[in-house]
């Protein structure tokens, strides 16, 4: 039966890396740094971008050494 991948395994683990730690950072640079609100969002958005792609990589080399595997989200045609 052919599928569709709709959400893969690094889609998904960006996804959730990056809808915790932008809030997690915002937080942070607000209220322990005192950063007013654009320079939060501005440095939370780095930080968080570069957290993605450290989780990215992170879960590739779980992949690749120890077999750990998510599956995609698949839409069956």
């Amino acid at each position: 039966m052919p599928y569709l991948d709709i959400l893969k395994a690094h889609n998904l683990v960006e996804g959730v890396v990056a809808s915790i730690f932008i809030v997690v950072t915002y937080d942070v640079l607000r209220n322990t740094f005192k950063f007013n609100k654009s320079m939060s969002l501005l440095v939370g958005w780095f930080l968080t971008w570069i957290l993605r792609k450290l989780s990215v990589n992170i879960y590739e080399f779980l992949n690749k050494y120890h077999g750990f595997t998510i599956p995609s989200v698949r839409l069956y045609i």
